[in-house]
């Protein structure tokens, strides 16, 4: 799945970059504010292609991955009726609003004002959608009616109101929003027990017991041998 493979970008280096992006095309990012530059009419597309000089900062990539990965982070942190981390709510906001709405309150901020829970978790999510429904806007998706000859109907999906073809972030997006409908569904994401972070996981995670990314596979073999410890250690208190 490219987007999985987008969102170790996050934790990449450079020359993880530029091997995702020599491959699969530009996220066609703004020179000046490093966001897609549908999020402007003033800012200029950026060329269809990444060069080692950096037509698109290697840095504002990144920026974009962790955007990426904060929103599937907070979709799970949803599911488990959370509104979510700080860390991941300015990841969010860096990479889709940026210098956009630079006196605007952060959301953190807005959500820790309510003092009911269950009216803070419905002012978590409001600012989330507002958050997607930007990026849905700035990757330019719409949709499309077209004739499908095969099935001898008329056929609906998404597309790209851009030129440049193909929209890599279109693409991005438009495999985002099923995750974030249902993050801990089968073939979805879950966060890893140890980093923290979403992962990519085949199947649905056993919400009873941790689980890891494969980064952190050594940190599972600790925290069993600490288990089997504190385990023992409370037999022999008995």
């Amino acid at each position: 799945m490219l987007l999985s493979e987008f969102v170790k970008l996050a934790q990449g280096t450079p020359a993880d970059v530029m091997r995702f992006a020599q491959r699969w095309g530009a996220l066609s990012l703004c020179r000046m504010h490093g966001l897609p530059f549908g999020h402007s009419r003033s800012c200029i597309e950026s060329r269809p292609f990444l060069t080692q000089e950096g037509s698109e900062s290697i840095g504002h990539w990144i920026r974009t991955a962790k955007g990426f990965e904060a929103l599937i982070g907070l979709a799970i942190a949803f599911k488990k009726r959370s509104y979510g981390d700080d860390a991941d709510w300015d990841s969010v906001e860096a990479a889709i609003s940026g210098p956009d709405f630079p006196s605007a309150t952060p959301h953190k901020s807005i959500i820790k004002w309510v003092d009911d829970e269950r009216e803070r978790l419905a002012v978590a999510r409001l600012r989330f959608q507002i958050e997607v429904d930007r990026l849905i806007k700035i990757a330019r998706i719409t949709p499309r009616l077209w004739w499908n000859q095969k099935r001898d109907r008329f056929q609906v999906d998404f597309d790209s109101s851009t030129s440049q073809t193909p929209n890599l972030l279109c693409v991005l997006t438009l495999q985002l929003l099923p995750v974030l409908v249902n993050p801990d569904g089968r073939k979805g994401f879950a966060k890893c027990s140890d980093c923290g972070r979403p992962y990519r996981v085949d199947r649905r995670p056993n919400p009873n017991r941790r689980n890891y990314c494969t980064r952190c596979k050594k940190s599972a073999w600790r925290d069993s041998k600490r288990d089997q410890r504190r385990k023992r250690a409370t037999a022999e208190g008995l």
